[in-house]
């Protein structure tokens, strides 16, 4: 709803009203008026089920998506070194690349590193240039070899990450999965209000689907 508010100009979208109703049906209304337009002129209304979101200016948009996105790289890049068991060294690079692709999540980057078998990708670079364009580049070299070959670059706009012997990855894969897991079953026991029964199941069941997320098999059943 916020998206879709953001799209008109900041002269058309001002504000946009959320409601939840019964059985979480939603309703998005979007409003050339501010909250405090509408109160001066007595256009406000009590509902209990909705609230108002105002916007600010543009260039606050910019600057708060701005501060979001770098906050979820943050997120990205903590979440990517667990799972992938790497080490990471800010603002360099290894010259000596095979390949490259653009437009890749750092988690794909790593992901295309470790589909090498261990002797051909040993590290990779990570780039983030101008309007979010992004650079994965693979290495038959960790940073130790680079740089005792003088083979590294400083440069700004990228980090260089390393990997670790093959099965401590699959070791530490394994501990950050089950660690999201465990709180992607805490967020929606929450969500959906949920008692949990640890290591049980009925038997008498009416339907069944493989490959579901939990969240998702806890919004079919209440549908």
């Amino acid at each position: 709803c916020a998206a879709l508010c953001q799209k008109w100009d900041e002269e058309t979208c001002h504000s946009f009203n959320y409601c939840i109703f019964k059985e979480n049906k939603v309703l998005c209304e979007l409003s050339e008026h501010t909250i405090e337009e509408s109160v001066a002129a007595n256009e406000t209304i009590y509902a209990p089920n909705c609230d108002n979101y105002g916007r600010t200016r543009l260039e606050d948009d910019i600057i708060k998506s701005q501060e979001v996105i770098n906050d979820e790289r943050d997120i990205m890049d903590e979440s990517t070194r667990k799972l992938y068991n790497l080490t990471k060294n800010v603002e360099t690079k290894v010259s000596d690349v095979f390949f490259g692709e653009i437009g890749l999540t750092l988690k794909q980057c790593a992901a295309l590193c470790q589909k090498w078998d261990e002797e051909t990708c040993h590290s990779f670079n990570y780039c983030i240039f101008k309007e979010n364009k992004v650079l994965c580049e693979l290495s038959e070299h960790t940073i130790e070899e680079s740089v005792a070959a003088n083979e590294t670059i400083y440069a700004p706009n990228c980090d260089n990450y390393g990997r670790t012997r093959l099965e401590d990855d699959i070791i530490k894969s394994q501990e950050v999965i089950n660690d999201e897991r465990d709180i992607m079953d805490e967020s929606t026991r929450k969500l959906y209000n949920l008692t949990k029964n640890v290591e049980t199941k009925v038997s008498d069941v009416f339907f069944g689907e493989i490959g579901l997320t939990l969240k998702q098999c806890a919004a079919l059943c209440q549908k």
